[in-house]
């Protein structure tokens, strides 16, 4: 859907709010799929696809960078740096599985 919306503008880029005629939301899933590029946990082949298409993921933004933040952040709103595994923050970066996965702080898993 995202190579028919190029092909029809001149960008594989499309508003969050976009809904197709079809009634899909385009930009619903773009975006999600924006943040899972960034978490690091969309699948290389839909990464090379929209690459291949022109697609733009936006600013960079390193994952260990934005977990050290998220985590400074939790830490001076909740007292200890330690979230929860299943703590999400609110722009959905999923804070606690960070922390289990890198190790962050000396989390075991």
């Amino acid at each position: 859907m995202t190579l028919k919306y190029r092909k029809s503008r001149k960008s594989a880029n499309c508003p969050q709010r976009y809904i197709t005629a079809a009634g899909y939301r385009l930009g619903a899933w773009q975006a999600k799929t924006k943040t899972n590029y960034r978490q690091e946990i969309l699948p290389r082949e839909q990464i090379q696809k929209l690459k291949a298409i022109g697609f733009d993921w936006g600013k960079p933004l390193g994952l260990a960078s934005r977990g050290m933040t998220e985590t400074a952040t939790y830490f001076e709103e909740n007292g200890p740096a330690n979230a929860p595994r299943h703590h999400v923050t609110e722009d959905g970066f999923k804070l606690g599985d960070w922390q289990a996965r890198t190790g962050y702080l000396g989390r075991a898993g």
